[in-house]
């Protein structure tokens, strides 16, 4: 089977999971881009590198840029785990995501919110069964059941 077959074969809910991923990422980046002056400031003062922030952006979109090209292009299952596995340790971030919203106030909380609710969503249409099968066949799965949506 071609990957072009492979393709033809993926879930229609990987579209989805694509349209999620990259709202993410864009919440991501506005926040660090709407903040940046902020970020600076606090990095320079504290001693740190002024460009951390310029990395950050750099680190979220080709991390997550490059485990969306591995899921929804190349169905890979390894990036499927990892995805879903920085997904739950991002957790343990949510407290220092939740005292920089009341430092840099209500709109960097809300981008945050919504980044990792949409994150949330993406790990959650990993788990699907339909992906499941089409992940770990490596896209080589032929008919997708449609009685998995019963």
């Amino acid at each position: 089977m071609t990957s072009d077959e492979g393709m033809r074969n993926r879930p229609k809910v990987m579209h989805l999971f694509s349209r999620l991923l990259l709202a993410g990422i864009g919440c991501n980046v506005a926040a660090i881009l709407l903040y940046h002056d902020r970020f600076r400031a606090e990095a320079v003062a504290a001693g740190q590198s002024g460009a951390a922030w310029l990395l950050s952006i750099v680190f979220v979109v080709t991390l997550f840029g490059f485990l969306w090209w591995r899921i929804a292009r190349r169905a890979g299952n390894l990036a499927r785990w990892l995805f879903i596995a920085l997904s739950v340790t991002s957790l343990w971030e949510i407290g220092k995501f939740y005292r920089l919203g009341l430092k840099y106030g209500w709109f960097y909380g809300v981008l945050m919110v919504c980044s990792y609710l949409l994150v949330a969503a993406c790990s959650a249409i990993l788990v699907r069964r339909d992906v499941s099968r089409w992940l770990r066949s490596r896209a080589r799965t032929g008919e997708i059941d449609p009685d998995v949506f019963a």
